[in-house]
C-alpha cells in the first residue's frame, strides 16, 4: 500500500528527473533541509521541496532538530502544562482548574508561542517550569478560552406593505 510519504518521494523523484537536476545540486538542496538524502526528510520538508520544484513560492527551507529523547521531568513538566491548558475551568477544585483550551493543536501551539515563545517540544525544563508559573497566573485571573463566535447569518427580515382602502379618497 502507497503512503502519504511515498508518493512524495515519488512526486520528488520525478520532479528531479524532469527538471534535469545533477547529483550536486541535489545534495546542495538537501543540504538546505539539514539532511544528506531524501529519504532523510520529513513529510513536511518532502511536501516544502516538492512545492518549491513546481514553482510555488514557499519560503525558506525548514531545517530538522534532530532528536532528543525527553527526560522523566521533560516530560512531567509537559504533562503538567497540557493538563493546565486543556482542563475544565468549571472543576470543583479551584487547583485542578484549567483554560479549557480544546485538545487540538492547531489551538494549543499558537497559544503556546505565544506566551512562551516557542512551540512545547521546544521549551527547556527552566522555561517549561516558567510557563508552569505563567499558565497558573492566568488561571488565577479568571481567563479560560472562549470559542471564536461565528456570525450568524441575518434573520430574515419581514416586510409588511400596507394598501389603503377604497373608501378614503385623497385630496
Amino acid at each position: 500500500m502507497k503512503t502519504y510519504r511515498d508518493s512524495l518521494l515519488a512526486k520528488l523523484h520525478i520532479l528531479l528527473q524532469q527538471q534535469g537536476v545533477d547529483d550536486d545540486t541535489k545534495a546542495e538542496m538537501y543540504a538546505g533541509y539539514g539532511v544528506t538524502t531524501a529519504a532523510d526528510m520529513t513529510n513536511f520538508q518532502l511536501s516544502h521541496l516538492v512545492g518549491r520544484l513546481e514553482g510555488r513560492a514557499m519560503g525558506g527551507a525548514p531545517v530538522a532538530l534532530p532528536y532528543v529523547e525527553a527526560g522523566p521531568e521533560t516530560r512531567r513538566l509537559r504533562s503538567q502544562c497540557l493538563k493546565l491548558m486543556t482542563g475544565s475551568p468549571a472543576a470543583v477544585n479551584p487547583r485542578t482548574r484549567g483554560l479549557g483550551i480544546p485538545n487540538d493543536w492547531a489551538i494549543i501551539n499558537p497559544f503556546v508561542q505565544h506566551h512562551a515563545g516557542a512551540l512545547l517540544n521546544q521549551l527547556s525544563d527552566g522555561a517549561l517550569i516558567d510557563f508552569v508559573k505563567k499558565l497558573r497566573k492566568i488561571r488565577d485571573s479568571g481567563w479560560f478560552y472562549r470559542p471564536q463566535q461565528t456570525e450568524r447569518p441575518a434573520q430574515p427580515s419581514a416586510l409588511y406593505i400596507v394598501a389603503p382602502t377604497g373608501n378614503q379618497t385623497i385630496n
